[in-house]
């Protein structure tokens, strides 16, 4: 589907490279952070404290995934559409909407909180389940004005966007408040730090988010028709997070803790490329959702194969990269991970070869198919799955990465095909005739 001819207005098109470009920078430096992070804390913490630590801390981030039902990804599909018809009733409505959802999510999660405790007191630790709550609500509070922000850049030049400062206060919060209050390094005290750290972050984004909506008169809600595009969008994002973890787990059952280590270090490095299209879904969503609705579907298929050509490059020199250099890049975590490379490579080019279909899923999900892109990223995962359990007794670890290689390619094709033929070719239809 990629065609480089298509991209056009230069003007245009530099506006979404540069915004990627910047996007790309940042969460790159973000991860760096995180990770630096991690290092600190498990030497500051003790293997014990920070195996504590670490499980809460992957606990409380998939159930921020989860708490705003989707409405964080709602957002970023309808406001830019409400900004072009002018609708400010309804842009301060789904903000509302999305936050007061969140609140009552979490009240009912501090309900079964409380009665769980009550009957698994004995295993359970009221004060990490309550830190770690309170952690869940403020995170994903922070996705929905995160998502107020993003919905917005449609309408940036091309700048470091403003919600990008929250992983930079974030940790640089985290960091210092571990340095001046911490007496006791603990895996509780580390959670406290992240809390307080979240809140300054909240607080700082609700005050951009401010500037860009209108003010608070009479709330419209559409609850009814935000919910069914949140909920599948919510879907389709757990489905994509969970068929790795998946594939994972079915390798722990049937090979050696050791394998497991490799494939996910390799898996890592395959999956870079998946990097930059995460930065750059960051900008196109809010371009597409505009434009889509706005009338100025032209713009939509510029960026469209503006992004798909760059992935595509970007893709290939990932797996260049490892075909040439994936013995000494993946020795740098240690020299038995080096095994590992062929799998990094099968990985890596099923994404090179998946990303020729351009970023699909985004295009999808912004346009209002968002039903048909989580039928096929769920039939995609029980592919994988099915895949690797069979293929494991006879391929090893590597089979992880021929399934999800496969699954990818499955999916993403699929889309293409369906894309094509309700969007893309109407659109030309509708041109040729205007």
């Amino acid at each position: 589907m990629i065609n480089i001819k298509n991209i056009g207005n230069l003007g245009f098109a530099r506006v979404v490279l540069q915004s990627s470009f910047l996007v790309f920078l940042v969460r790159a430096f973000a991860a760096v952070l995180v990770f630096g992070l991690h290092v600190y804390l498990a030497r500051s913490l003790g293997v014990s404290e920070y195996g504590q630590f670490v499980f809460y801390f992957q606990l409380i981030f998939i159930a921020a995934t989860v708490l705003p039902f989707g409405m964080d990804h709602a957002i970023v599909r309808f406001l830019p559409a409400y900004r072009e018809k002018s609708e400010k009733q309804s842009e301060i409505s789904i903000v509302s909407f999305g936050v007061l959802l969140t609140g009552l999510v979490f009240v009912l999660l501090v309900g079964l909180t409380i009665a769980a405790y009550f009957i698994f007191q004995d295993s359970l630790k009221i004060e990490f389940l309550f830190v770690g709550l309170l952690i869940v609500f403020v995170l994903a509070s922070v996705q929905v004005f995160t998502s107020v922000l993003r919905s917005y850049r449609a309408y940036f030049k091309a700048q470091v966007p403003p919600e990008l400062m929250y992983p930079f206060l974030f940790l640089t919060s985290a960091f210092l408040l571990w340095q001046v209050f911490v007496v006791q390094a603990t895996a509780i005290s580390a959670l406290v730090c992240l809390l307080i750290a979240a809140t300054i972050s909240l607080s700082t984004l609700v005050y951009l988010a401010r500037g860009y909506l209108p003010p608070l008169k009479s709330l419209k809600f559409e609850g009814k028709t935000w919910m069914a595009v949140s909920i599948p969008l919510m879907a389709g994002a757990l489905v994509l997070d969970l068929e790795d973890r998946l594939n994972i787990i079915i390798l722990d059952w049937l090979l050696t803790s050791s394998d497991v280590g490799i494939y996910s270090t390799s898996n890592r490095i395959g999956g870079l490329s998946l990097f930059l299209n995460t930065a750059f879904i960051f900008v196109l969503g809010p371009i597409i959702s505009a434009n889509w609705f706005g009338g100025e579907r032209h713009r939509v298929f510029q960026a469209y194969w503006l992004v798909g050509v760059c992935n595509c490059a970007f893709a290939w020199v990932i797996v260049s990269a490892i075909y040439f250099f994936g013995d000494q890049i993946l020795a740098i975590f240690g020299p038995e991970f080096a095994a590992g490379r062929d799998a990094a490579l099968i990985f890596s080019t099923f994404l090179a070869l998946s990303t020729m279909a351009g970023p699909v899923g985004v295009l999808l999900n912004m346009t209002g198919h968002q039903n048909i892109l989580l039928i096929l990223i769920g039939s995609a995962a029980v592919l994988s799955c099915t895949l690797c359990y069979l293929l494991v007794p006879h391929l090893g670890f590597e089979a992880a990465a021929w399934a999800s290689g496969i699954s990818h390619l499955f999916w993403r094709y699929c889309a293409a095909v369906y894309a094509y033929f309700k969007l893309v070719r109407p659109t030309r239809l509708a041109g040729s005739t205007g």
